[in-house]
């Protein structure tokens, strides 16, 4: 009897894995950061640390369709951390915009020294593919203690404390008609929009 169930056992297992779904990754993609050169912005800014909503601080990717209704796409996968991918997208944008090639994202930087912080977060992301893509995103630009410290030795007196810059940019973009690779465009052209943004109050206030 045991020499027939386990044969049928083994056959049941393998039919099991053979039939699973194979995961797809993604990933928001960004332009690539400018090189140095005697004409770049030699400002220096970090952009993060990035927040979004808690039911997308996830790997898999979720669709949220507007009201209460959320999919959540197990085999549609993150490849890396979606809070890291956001920000490096920012980044790109906000470097390519002002010709600034010292720009990090917090994810992924040990930087300490720059002039200017930004925090990002992300209030809502709402897209379905095939339809409009919905994103909110609150961010602020922060002085950093060394900027304070060079107004200060220009002036020769104590600098009043530096405002903290708030912005908002909302967006509506067009997600296409080819399922997730659509939307993951979407999303990367969204947030490079943000980057655009920050960049011109950046250069506004400076």
């Amino acid at each position: 009897m045991r020499s027939i169930l386990l044969p049928t056992l083994i056959v049941l297992l393998l039919s099991g894995c053979a039939s699973s779904p194979k995961s797809t990754y993604y990933r928001l993609t960004s332009k690539p950061i400018p090189a140095m050169n005697e004409a770049s912005n030699q400002k220096r800014v970090m952009i993060g640390p990035v927040t979004v909503p808690a039911n997308i601080d996830r790997p898999q990717l979720v669709i949220q369709r507007g009201g209460s209704q959320v999919e959540i796409f197990e085999y549609h996968r993150w490849a890396a951390s979606l809070k890291g991918d956001v920000g490096q997208v920012i980044a790109a944008s906000l470097a390519s915009n002002m010709n600034m090639p010292n720009v990090w994202n917090f994810s992924e930087s040990t930087q300490t020294q720059f002039d200017y912080q930004v925090f990002v977060d992300v209030q809502t992301l709402e897209a379905v593919p095939g339809q409009d893509l919905l994103l909110d995103v609150h961010w602020s630009i922060k002085p950093s203690v060394q900027v304070a410290s060079k107004v200060t030795s220009a002036t020769g007196s104590t600098a009043p404390p530096l405002k903290t810059i708030m912005g908002r940019t909302l967006i509506r973009e067009p997600t296409g008609s080819n399922g997730f690779e659509d939307l993951i465009a979407a999303q990367s052209a969204a947030f490079e929009k943000v980057g655009k943004d920050i960049a011109s109050k950046l250069v506004r206030e400076n």
